[in-house]
């Protein structure tokens, strides 16, 4: 598995640059963003968040791109929660808090909001995809899935930006362009596969 580190050093002695790796690190971390708003078996998650009684907002720890799914459990029974824009959530709190079973949620500032307040304890679980824990990448030693299943994506992406916004190579920063769109259509061959033959459920609703 591929550390941070180990990422920025073979960008490096790729590009034949010893001086750039704080921009390497910033390319890196860029690439992931910008991957991730494509989904792959890989970054695909399902967490959860722990609700607590009469609180109403919780922070996005999973750094979701995307969330398809939301529901929680009472006595056995499944409740779906429903997506909601925020400006139709601050609609809903005129007046007196609501206290229940939550049937929306609004997404703000990396936080969830529920509506109603749940009134009880338990677990929120959240399905979708996106950049992947953790990140951004600081440590040297961080890793996660787009530095191993998406490696070649992600190193291919970063050279880009190096070459575009650093070297300004707009020559090769074109060509790493084309590298990164096939290495990311192998992916996206890869999660169709693997979705066709049962190993991966289709979640894009």
């Amino acid at each position: 598995m591929a550390t941070y580190i180990e990422t920025v050093n073979r960008i490096a002695t790729e590009l034949r640059r010893s001086n750039i790796n704080d921009s390497i690190k910033l390319a890196i971390n860029d690439a992931i963003t910008e991957g991730a708003k494509t989904r792959f078996w890989f970054n695909e998650q399902l967490t959860n968040i722990n609700l607590i009684n009469g609180v109403d907002n919780y922070k996005d720890d999973q750094n979701l791109v995307t969330i398809d799914d939301v529901y929680y459990y009472r006595y056995s029974k499944r409740y779906n929660v429903y997506p909601m824009n925020w400006l139709d959530y601050q609609a809903r709190l005129e007046g007196n808090p609501q206290y229940g079973y939550p049937d929306y949620y609004a997404r703000y500032e990396g936080k969830i909001f529920l509506d109603p307040i749940p009134n009880f304890s338990g677990s929120l679980f959240i399905f979708g995809h996106g950049n992947l824990y953790p990140f951004p990448l600081v440590a040297d030693a961080d890793t996660n899935a787009w530095l191993t299943d998406g490696e070649l994506y992600i190193r291919a992406l970063a050279k880009r930006n190096v070459l575009r916004d650093v070297i300004r190579d707009y020559g090769e920063a074109r060509m790493l362009e084309a590298v990164a769109e096939d290495y990311k259509q192998q992916l996206e061959n890869k999660t169709a596969e693997m979705s066709s033959t049962g190993e991966l459920r289709s979640t894009s609703f």
